[in-house]
């Protein structure tokens, strides 16, 4: 559970200080990966980490072991550089960071899971905010438009700077990556599998 809530305190940290300047700090992200890796380390020392068929309430520090925790920090970190050098420019350091972080404390497996969340809601986040500055008809006509103009000229049509700037707004990786973890984390302390009923 300290484990939990200490990834929680930590990507709140780095959600709000996305918002309010849109970078997300080293000294949130790295002090938050060695955090991780100190409390793996030191439930692996003592025998404590979190074992298949123990219930998640019944952790005291909930730490995975070492080697749990380096796989996840290395996958999850792993898989956003790739997104960095794929998206160039779409996501910055701190994101991948931030992920990575959050791969120390969940292990591979959750932090994957908390990082396709955080995707999705990054997504929807976005469209919404597409819909909102450019509202729904226009949006549709636009999105038809396209298509249509290629099949009519077999060309592709120009695209005029306007009809860019909205496909240009900034998202903010750091309070989606909340919202996924808080998703997984409610799903890891209610010990409840997707698919089953609560």
């Amino acid at each position: 559970m300290l484990n939990l809530a200490l990834l929680l305190g930590f990507v709140a940290a780095a959600a709000c200080t996305d918002l309010r300047a849109g970078k997300i700090y080293n000294k949130t992200t790295y002090s938050g990966i060695l955090v991780a890796l100190g409390l793996s380390t030191l439930a692996t020392l003592l025998g404590m980490e979190v074992r298949q068929g123990v219930a998640p309430h019944e952790w005291w520090v909930g730490a995975l072991s070492l080697l749990q925790s380096a796989a996840g920090l290395g996958l999850c970190g792993g898989i956003m550089v790739v997104c960095y050098l794929v998206f160039a420019g779409g996501i910055g350091g701190g994101d991948i960071k931030l992920v990575a972080m959050m791969g120390a404390f969940l292990g591979a497996y959750a932090g994957m899971e908390a990082l396709i969340w955080t995707f999705l809601i990054a997504a929807v986040a976005g469209v919404i905010s597409l819909i909102w500055q450019v509202g729904a008809g226009e949006l549709l006509r636009r999105f038809f438009a396209y298509p249509l103009y290629i099949l009519r000229f077999r060309s592709r049509p120009a695209i005029r700077d306007e009809d860019r700037a909205p496909l240009k707004t900034r998202l903010f990786l750091g309070p989606s990556a909340l919202a996924g973890v808080l998703v997984v984390v409610v799903r890891l302390v209610t010990g409840v599998e997707w698919g089953q009923t609560m």
